[in-house]
């Protein structure tokens, strides 16, 4: 398991730490789904969403 991509539980989620940087996770069991974590300590949850008509991607943003 590496740093960034991890099984995305409440525990682990509640354990990352901020950082001066943006940091981003990836979840290990769903594909596309991931954190990104703020230097001031917000959390964004996102998702890759794929456009089937076109060759392009869009993240979306779930929470903040």
């Amino acid at each position: 398991m590496s740093a960034t991509k991890f099984r995305f539980t409440e525990q682990a989620i509640e354990k990352l730490s901020g950082s001066e940087k943006r940091a981003r996770y990836y979840d290990s069991q769903v594909l596309g789904l991931i954190i990104d974590f703020l230097p001031s300590n917000k959390k964004t949850f996102r998702v890759l969403c794929l456009v089937l008509t076109t060759i392009m991607a869009e993240w979306w943003s779930l929470k903040r």
